[in-house]
């Protein structure tokens, strides 16, 4: 574990140097988490807070990652409340953080993957691409869950978690071409 020997932006300046980390890499940024305070986040986290500039979205609130990957998307599957089932990555907002760092951290909590928001499909669920996996390791709030990666036909059958993001289905069929 890193400690503060430097202030946190130098550290991930000499980091991410360089291209993006992809689940096949194993860098420094799949293997390090920074301390900030009292708070442990991973440096993938970290870098990819600057969503609202990229997206140029600055809207607050409780949001979610579609992750496409392969052709496969990314659910995660939610155990408990009225409705259980799976459902996309997402949560709510801590901090005043925005929407797009709300759908990336919720995303790295629940499944273990660091993603990046590349774009925007509702006013509160982003397209993201995984940046670096087992990012996260220590479980928050309800833990990490059970993830799936799914392509088309899989996502026909399965049975979704209501009240939550909208149209699961129709998004994810139109992230997956059909």
């Amino acid at each position: 574990m890193l400690k503060h020997a430097l202030p946190m932006a130098i550290i991930a300046s000499i980091i991410s140097c360089g291209s993006d980390t992809s689940e096949s890499d194993n860098t420094a940024a799949d293997q390090i988490q920074v301390i900030d305070g009292t708070q442990s986040q991973t440096l993938a986290q970290t870098r990819s807070s600057d969503c609202t500039n990229r997206l140029q979205d600055w809207s607050q609130g409780p949001a979610a990652c579609v992750v496409i990957r392969d052709n496969r998307a990314l659910l995660v599957r939610v155990p408990y409340g009225s409705n259980p089932g799976w459902d996309f990555p997402g949560g709510y907002n801590k901090g005043g953080e925005f929407a797009c760092q709300t759908a990336e951290r919720e995303t790295c909590e629940e499944s273990g993957y660091a993603v990046r928001a590349i774009g925007k499909i509702s006013y509160n669920v982003f397209l993201c691409e995984v940046v670096a996996s087992n990012a996260c390791r220590q479980p928050v709030d309800e833990g990490f869950l059970e993830k799936g990666w799914f392509n088309r036909n899989d996502i026909e059958r399965l049975s979704y978690r209501g009240g939550s993001w909208g149209d699961k289905k129709g998004i994810l069929r139109s992230k997956l071409g059909w």
